[in-house]
């Protein structure tokens, strides 16, 4: 008997021993739901963020060529001035008068500090006081950047088009790219 008592106890052990206990179980699933739903929001995000960019690109492209086939179109590549920091950048500014419009074009920007800006300047022959118009002021994500953008006020005789850095606290613009007609 004192055998029968051993061997039932010792399957007991045996059985208790190849349970998991549930709630390791409820741990599992509940890490593997989260995991599982962490990854398709992700994958949802990273869809919607492609899908805006190929309509930006789309939009983009259109006002390019929209841009392209106004009488008055002036399309110009950039001239460096002596700063070392834009020495490998390129590009071109296209504008139109007509439209009041532009797009810009940058490539192999350098990386800028988190509190510095670049500022689009556009000086007009016929402005008043010569003073330059704001056109974008922006904080390149890349190195290369294309970018729609207007003037603050109208611009009717485009003398030259001027690229600045701009440091947050700090007085005064460093003159960083030059394009003229």
């Amino acid at each position: 008997m004192a055998t029968e008592k051993n061997t039932s106890a010792e399957s007991l052990t045996e059985t208790s021993k190849g349970k998991i206990p549930l709630w390791i179980l409820v741990v599992f699933f509940s890490t593997l739901i989260i995991g599982a739903s962490s990854f398709a929001i992700t994958q949802y995000q990273q869809q919607q963020i492609q899908k805006t960019s190929n309509k930006q690109k789309t939009k983009l492209q259109a006002l390019n060529q929209s841009l392209l086939e106004q009488d008055d179109v002036i399309d110009m590549n950039w001239f460096h001035t002596l700063n070392p920091l834009v020495k490998d950048v390129t590009g071109s500014v296209l504008w139109s008068s007509q439209k009041q419009q532009g797009i810009i074009k940058l490539f192999n920007l350098p990386t800028l500090l988190d509190t510095q800006l670049l500022h689009l300047w556009i000086y007009d022959l016929d402005g008043k006081n010569n003073a330059p118009i704001s056109a974008a002021t922006f904080k390149p994500t890349s190195t290369q950047v294309l970018l729609a953008f207007d003037a603050d006020s109208k611009v009717s005789a485009p003398l030259k088009f001027e690229l600045t850095l701009e440091t947050k606290g700090v007085d005064g613009v460093v003159p960083l790219l030059l394009a003229q007609p």
